[in-house]
């Protein structure tokens, strides 16, 4: 296994990430933004690990359809049981992050379990790869995923309000969340992408 050296970044790194990972996320689609903001992140000394580490962090936005529908399902469908109690206590544990994660999402984990236990191993999977894997700090990590749920196009207030809880525990200051917030106030319009690009 690779071991990566957590990173020290300066503010305006953080905020450069920050706003690499808000251009390049699936809610603001822009393919001059990406450019510009892969040049910049590049010139301000982000490696290409580093740059597809926020891309695995920030493409988890895709997750949150997969937690609205969930929900949904379980208000269609109320379980009657108990559900798998082993599968979530062995992923789950007692684990502070994940019980602020199901107060604002409560039911999603259990229903995503019940339904598709294969579901619930690749959710809890691609979750932590880049957090066993990657050079950011958990305050970095929410700070980034704070950025995306707050972007224009996308503002998911389930996430936006954990994240927040979450940095706000990992040291975040008022100050860094209001920065974060304006680089996703600032988030380019999803403008989509128009063909496949050959890669150069």
């Amino acid at each position: 296994m690779r071991e990566y050296p957590t990173m020290t970044w300066t503010q305006g790194e953080e905020d450069q990430t920050a706003q690499y990972g808000v251009a390049t996320c699936a809610t603001a689609l822009d393919e001059d933004a990406i450019a510009a903001a892969t040049d910049a992140s590049l010139a301000a000394g982000a490696t290409p690990e580093v740059l597809v580490e926020v891309l695995l962090l920030t493409s988890g936005v895709g997750f949150h359809g997969l937690h609205e529908g969930i929900l949904a399902l379980r208000a269609a469908v109320p379980p009657r049981d108990r559900g798998p109690d082993e599968l979530r206590s062995r992923r789950e544990g007692s684990s502070t992050y994940w019980q602020r994660f199901e107060a604002e999402l409560r039911g999603f984990l259990d229903g995503l379990a019940r339904w598709s236990p294969v579901g619930y191993e690749a959710f809890f999977e691609f979750c932590a790869a880049p957090i066993r894997h990657g050079t950011f700090t958990a305050r970095q990590r929410e700070l980034l995923w704070l950025a995306v749920d707050a972007t224009p196009t996308h503002r998911y207030l389930p996430g936006l309000r954990l994240h927040v809880t979450n940095a706000v525990v990992f040291g975040a200051t008022r100050q860094q969340i209001r920065e974060t917030i304006d680089i996703a106030a600032r988030a380019p319009t999803h403008t989509g992408i128009s063909a496949h690009r050959a890669a150069g």
